[in-house]
């Protein structure tokens, strides 16, 4: 990662582009329970500015943590969809039932992303 964020930087010295550190996260995965503690965390840098480590970070709309589990991503959809399905009978309190579920439907059924959850758990 290191010879690569370095390569990167050359690149960016002979075409005149600026990488910015404050936008890059640098997440460590550990798929072994008790390896966070064996391990020191890396220390990247772009542009001379330090790249952050963090826990979690969203990507492309999920979470993703060090621990490599759903359970973050999980949560923040289903209080998504709580929040949806509550706006839906909300507002919409008054509608014929038949259109109140064409509009769960439409706007409450987001599986946008779904492939990669882990149902087993």
């Amino acid at each position: 990662m290191g010879r690569m964020l370095s390569t990167s930087n050359d690149y960016g010295a002979e075409y005149s582009v600026v990488f910015n550190a404050l936008q890059s996260k640098c997440l460590n995965i550990y798929t072994r329970h008790g390896l966070k503690e064996l391990v020191s965390t890396p220390l990247f840098t772009i542009g001379d500015r330090k790249i952050d480590n963090v826990e979690k970070w969203s990507h492309l709309g999920h979470i993703i943590n060090t621990n490599f589990n759903d359970n973050a991503d999980n949560e923040t959809r289903k209080n998504n969809f709580i929040d949806k399905v509550n706006k839906v009978l909300v507002h919409f309190t008054k509608l014929d039932p038949f259109v109140k579920i064409r509009l769960f439907k439409s706007f409450c059924s987001s599986y946008y992303g779904c492939e990669v959850w882990d149902l087993n758990t």
